[in-house]
């Protein structure tokens, strides 16, 4: 009588799908992992407790703003690449000035400025990428005295007017 002719394990069909499903299971998890590691999110402001401690400071600075009547023109040139602003306001004649255009929930799209003095009321500086969407706006002198801040949608062809806020 003939033995039947078996073949090893590793040539038959059943034991590679039964090993391949969990193999599987284990690479997407790695691909998985190696995606979340690359691609972590990003707090828009990385310093959040200590901005929130400094709060009151803020609130004091947009109400000198508004006691002082200060006021932005803000021109964005594309051409030229310059940023131009015409600042209006009671005695406020500050060497520079610090422009930060924030996006929301995008911090590679934020850009921060110095604008210097080009004479009483003009300030100038220049412009990396022209903005689009909508921004927070933020402005304050080298002294830091007062603050501004606003929403802004660019491009804008005409100027961008930036007041103060009222804070009650």
């Amino acid at each position: 009588m003939s033995t039947p002719q078996t073949t090893p394990w590793f040539r038959q069909f059943w034991p590679w799908f039964l090993i391949s499903l969990p193999a599987t299971a284990v690479i997407a998890c790695i691909i998985t992992i190696v995606i979340a590691v690359q691609n972590q999110p990003r707090l828009v402001n990385d310093n959040y407790y200590l901005e929130g401690l400094s709060i009151n400071e803020r609130l004091k600075q947009q109400q000198q703003a508004v006691e002082l009547s200060v006021t932005a023109n803000l021109l964005f040139a594309e051409q030229t690449g310059k940023i131009s602003l015409y600042l209006n306001g009671d005695g406020v004649t500050p060497e520079k000035l610090f422009l930060s255009i924030l996006a929301p929930g995008d911090t590679q799209l934020d850009q921060n400025f110095i604008l210097e003095k080009v004479n009483q009321r003009l300030f100038s500086g220049a412009l990396k990428i022209q903005p689009k969407g909508r921004f927070y706006v933020s402005l304050e002198p080298d002294h830091r005295d007062w603050l501004l801040l606003d929403e802004i949608i660019l491009p804008s062809q005409d100027t961008v007017v930036i007041a103060p806020q009222s804070v009650d």
